[in-house]
């Protein structure tokens, strides 16, 4: 059976901070890693790695959308797998375990706005 999606999903470089969850916390004092998605959604993210990340390890995040609102988008995640690229890279499937649901709604907001403007463009382009 085909997996079923609540959310749209987008294909978008936004910055993603991240740091391993080791038991129930993150560790502050260590600098976050920082990477990009290839693309996002109200329950899940796809990031690029240098390394493979291991299946079940959890991250907490900071999503940098770009909607007006300086402040990041904070959640928590859980890797679900990883696909090699070229380059030796990682991409690193996250699904999102725990968000506010604020920070979902404005991330599912933004994620709809931006999806709207790429098939505005693809429909002009024709």
């Amino acid at each position: 059976m085909a997996q079923r999606r609540n959310f749209v999903r987008l294909s978008k470089k936004i910055k993603v901070e991240f740091r391993q969850i080791v038991e129930r916390y993150a560790n502050a004092s260590v600098p976050p890693n920082i990477s990009y998605t290839t693309t996002i959604s109200g329950n899940g993210l796809t990031i690029l790695a240098a390394k493979k990340a291991e299946k079940g390890m959890k991250y907490e995040m900071d999503i940098f959308i770009k909607d007006g609102d300086d402040s990041p988008i904070n959640a928590a995640g859980e890797v679900l797998g990883n696909s090699e690229i070229e380059g030796g890279q990682f991409e690193v499937k996250i699904k999102i375990t725990e968000i506010d649901e604020s920070d979902r709604d404005r991330l599912a907001a933004y994620i709809l706005r931006e999806d709207l403007k790429v098939k505005k463009a693809a429909k002009k382009a024709k």
